[in-house]
């Protein structure tokens, strides 16, 4: 029963789309009794709304990155041709993939505040028990990969098309069902040219036709202002021990970018997709850095555009939100 009302009442797509093992991590994604105490899920903080991103800090230091197209993400890795970390999951990589990506927030004090994965698990087990043993052929084992399993159904929402539907106006002018205005085509040849966007938020379609993504997956300090209600955070330098890295947050895919209301930037200092892109113009001239050290000084900063090339640039983002086709 709980499953079939949670379909009801999130029905983005129809849940024909969705396997069992996507309906069931579905049901869990938007369960707010899971949180201890009930009242907070992951939908909570990853609102579909939202493009399943946070529109604010919630209860940590750091605002929620988006899950949708995350399950794209590459595990954490160094690239030796570009000296550079990139892949992971969270801000700053500290997960493998999303099944560990979906345990971090259960466990987590500052969130679903469960004190460890078998508790969980019980919570689970007491709803959602027969659909599990329906999925595996056999009960949820508290004691053993129970949690795991949980944190994998989780997972494979995540990696469904209701998450990721590649649905925006950009993806239909792609297949020729769209046109761009002249304002979101200008703004699209600002960021593919003196807006350096394009750098780390890749716009083609790949060799075989793939969908972009809009993000490398990399890390750059783009030089965050700082949070005055925050402690200074040095992102993937902190979570590698490596100063080199301090500073460094994982790029986020501009998919959904301007998707319901929103904060952005790790934490959450810039509230409109205005003051971002005015941010990554004029940086240098109008912001201190968070963390000056490793800071990107090749894409942003002091790019040279009007006022009229970043209402542009806005207007191209805008195209970029998912639901377009359904409109």
């Amino acid at each position: 029963m709980r499953l079939l009302l949670a379909l009801l009442l999130f029905p983005a797509v129809a849940a024909a789309e969705l396997t069992p093992a996507q309906q069931l991590g579905k049901a869990l994604f938007f369960d707010a009794s899971l949180s201890e105490p009930a009242g907070q899920s992951c939908a909570t903080c990853h609102v579909p709304e939202n493009g399943f991103a946070s529109a604010d800090l919630r209860k940590g230091n750091r605002v929620p990155p988006s899950v949708a197209y995350a399950a794209f993400s590459p595990f954490l890795r160094w690239d030796r041709k570009d000296a550079s970390y990139s892949g992971g999951q969270f801000r700053d990589g500290q997960a493998a993939d999303l099944t560990e990506q979906a345990k971090g927030p259960l466990l987590n004090p500052l969130e679903m505040n469960n004190p460890d994965g078998a508790a969980v698990c019980r919570k689970v087990a007491a709803v959602y028990g027969k659909e599990f043993e329906a999925l595996f052929e056999e009960k949820l084992d508290c004691a053993a990969n129970g949690f795991d399993r949980i944190a994998g159904a989780i997972a494979d929402y995540e990696t469904s098309t209701e998450v990721n539907s590649f649905s925006s106006k950009y993806d239909a002018a792609l297949d020729g069902r769209a046109t761009l205005s002249a304002s979101e085509l200008h703004g699209l040849a600002l960021f593919r040219g003196p807006a350096k966007c394009e750098r780390c938020h890749p716009s083609k379609l790949g060799p075989k036709g793939e969908r972009p993504l809009f993000t490398d997956f990399g890390y750059d300090n783009i030089g965050a202002p700082k949070n005055p209600d925050l402690p200074v955070d040095e992102g993937l330098g902190a979570f590698l021990k490596k100063p080199s890295e301090d500073g460094k947050f994982k790029t986020p895919t501009l998919r959904n970018v301007a998707a319901g209301e929103r904060a952005y930037l790790h934490n959450g200092t810039l509230k409109s997709l205005k003051d971002v892109v005015h941010f990554y113009n004029r940086r240098d001239s109008e912001w201190t850095p968070e963390e000056p050290r490793n800071l990107n000084r090749a894409e942003m900063g002091a790019l040279g555009l009007s006022e009229q090339d970043e209402a542009d640039l806005v207007a191209f983002l805008k195209t970029l939100s998912d639901g377009y086709q359904n409109k």
